[in-house]
């Protein structure tokens, strides 16, 4: 089991002050904060899903159409002027 530890300092009036915490509850706290902070940093978001084929070939293929719709997508948002970025997160 992974150790985790909680680190603070004393400033001068006796109360604590962490500086450092990875304790699962914070752990948790900071990534709730972190995806909420990603998401809310873009004014748009489109997500493709995918449901997984459990056979290899027809799951390539499959991967191959939504890139191939996402890549059209973002050439016709480009050729409109707008900014697209693409990225595959494995949590969502």
């Amino acid at each position: 089991m992974k150790n985790f530890s909680k680190f603070t300092s004393v400033n001068g009036s006796a109360e604590n002050t962490t500086i450092y915490d990875n304790s699962i509850d914070s752990i948790i706290r900071k990534s709730i904060e972190d995806v909420k902070a990603y998401f809310s940093s873009v004014q748009a978001h489109i997500i493709v899903i995918m449901p997984e084929d459990s056979n290899e070939v027809l799951k390539e293929e499959d991967y191959a159409a939504n890139w191939a719709l996402i890549q059209n997508f973002q050439l016709a948002a480009w050729e409109r002027g707008l900014g697209v970025f693409w990225k595959r997160d494995t949590y969502l």
